[in-house]
């Protein structure tokens, strides 16, 4: 073969390969590949992020609305409770930028196919609705509406074989009839009000006392102890009564990171009195909370009111240098300032029932005989929470208007 013939050869080949490279890139790229044709192009264009004053959500079940109010977020399902800033400042950022993957030909009568019809339709079936999200302004103007179809599933390989795995949503803006692949989940888009809410809660540091009062004054106790790094002891121990020390280690760190679940409101939510539990700190902050029994899975429902006593000025040393005083003042007042920061943000929690689990009461709510040597420890006979498999049904294909 000449020369000329094998370099002639040579470039188709290269040719060749190129273009299949770019084929099969073509073929291959997904919902989960936003390509610089389609990086710019927003479902929403002109999205108001800054001036969005409320957030109302609405699927086949019922409605959500996120307000604000002044300064702060509230959810009107939970009693105007505060929402989570953070994750809907964060979710209204994402609609902002959501971006156009792909579009999809598909006519309104495709739409129970990519979860895009009214929620309001009551004749259509299972996962055929769309979560609708609509956008206002502070006089109460719509701004945009997003609709929230099904996942967009596609097949992953793996050394244990294949599975489908969530690469994006069908969406469609309101008033219109285009439907879009976006690459996020979007799975912000829900009507559940504890999805929503600010789960900060209090935080207990530097225990001082810990006392369980119920109605039955044998079952009740006061454990004390004289600085952070002591012991606890019984308060008006009773003859032949031995505290075991192992027991209430624990509770020297009460409430040091407790959590909730949910807020319970309505008229009909009871007040929880079946124990109350106060723990005072070193610091001065006095915290009360009152829990009602627990049910069936070890949960419990609770109130918690927070007070606090702070000196308002430090105890100088004698002989204290005037360099040393001034350091110590400014450390005092910067302290004295967090607290008070504290007490304002935790003096909030009261008046709302918080749902909780189990083992944010249970190391504390324990009867006073539960406390001594030689005593049996309670069993806890709150069952596990039962699991769910999980479902995963792919979507069927959609061949057009």
């Amino acid at each position: 073969m000449k020369t000329q013939q094998i370099v002639s050869l040579g470039i188709g080949l290269l040719v060749a390969g190129l273009l299949a490279i770019v084929f099969t890139n073509a073929r291959s790229r997904n919902v989960s590949q936003i390509g610089d044709s389609t990086s710019r192009n927003r479902v929403i264009p002109a999205f108001p992020v800054n001036q969005i004053t409320s957030v109302v959500v609405k699927d086949s079940k019922g409605t959500l609305t996120l307000e604000k109010k002044g300064n702060a977020w509230a959810v009107s399902e939970r009693a105007g409770y505060p929402a989570d800033f953070k994750k809907l400042g964060e979710f209204l950022r994402t609609v902002y930028d959501l971006a156009v993957v792909q579009t999809i030909q598909v006519g309104p009568s495709k739409f129970s196919r990519v979860g895009l019809l009214d929620p309001a339709d009551k004749t259509a079936g299972e996962g055929q609705t769309a979560t609708v999200l609509t956008f206002k302004t502070e006089k109460g103007d719509e701004a945009a509406s997003l609709w929230v179809g099904k996942e967009y599933k596609k097949e992953e390989r793996s050394q244990f074989g294949t599975f489908d795995s969530t690469a994006g949503r069908y969406v469609r803006r309101g008033g219109a009839d285009e439907v879009f692949l976006v690459a996020e989940e979007l799975r912000e888009a829900t009507i559940e009000p504890k999805e929503w809410i600010n789960k900060d809660f209090f935080k207990v540091t530097k225990v001082k006392t810990v006392s369980r009062t119920v109605s039955d004054p044998a079952k009740s106790w006061k454990l004390t102890r004289e600085s952070d790094t002591a012991d606890f002891v019984l308060a008006d121990a009773k003859p032949g009564e031995e505290l075991d020390s192992a027991k209430v280690s624990s509770m020297k760190s009460a409430f040091s990171s407790p959590s909730f679940e949910d807020v319970l409101t309505g008229d009909k939510v009871p007040k929880p009195a079946d124990a109350t539990i106060v723990v005072e700190t070193f610091d001065g902050f006095r915290y009360e909370t009152k829990f009602g029994p627990k049910n069936d899975l070890g949960e419990y429902d609770m109130t918690v009111s927070v007070t606090g006593e702070f000196p308002s000025a430090r105890k100088h040393v004698e002989g204290e240098k005037d360099e040393d005083k001034k350091k110590a003042d400014e450390e005092f007042a910067k302290n004295l300032d967090e607290l008070k920061k504290q007490l304002a943000a935790e003096k909030k929690l009261a008046g709302f029932v918080y749902h909780v689990r189990g083992f944010v009461v249970d190391s504390l709510n324990k009867d006073r005989a539960d406390l001594m040597k030689g005593a049996e420890p309670a069993a806890d006979a709150g069952p596990a929470s039962p699991s769910l498999p999980g479902l995963d049904i792919p979507l069927p294909a959609i061949d057009g208007k």
